[in-house]
């Protein structure tokens, strides 16, 4: 996507291999209609796309296997809001610790 960042292996790449997009769904678009052989899009928004669009995006398919790390950071306009997740994170991983130690310990 164009002024978007992925990072190594992708980044280096050189730029007359790329096409330049403004959206998902024109990456998605140019790789339906066969103008791209490929494109790069986040697998949570590629499968928000094809569960909305299934016959539209119906040969389109992502390779999983691919994984590519990138940071997210999220962010509040609140100590308040801050704190709630901050809970909510805690009891998560209190869950998560709760079956894996049953499990495996």
């Amino acid at each position: 996507m164009k002024r978007y960042r992925y990072g190594e292996p992708i980044d280096p790449i050189h730029e007359k291999s790329k096409v330049p997009h403004n959206s998902t769904r024109e990456i998605l678009g140019s790789v339906r209609n066969k103008q791209v052989n490929f494109g790069m899009v986040d697998l949570g928004i590629l499968k928000y796309h094809v569960k909305r669009n299934r016959e539209k995006y119906a040969n389109i398919k992502g390779l999983e296997n691919l994984c590519i790390t990138q940071s997210l950071y999220v962010v509040f306009n609140g100590f308040s809001l801050r704190d709630e997740f901050n809970k909510y994170l805690r009891l998560y991983g209190q869950k998560l610790y709760s079956i894996y130690s049953k499990k495996y310990l």
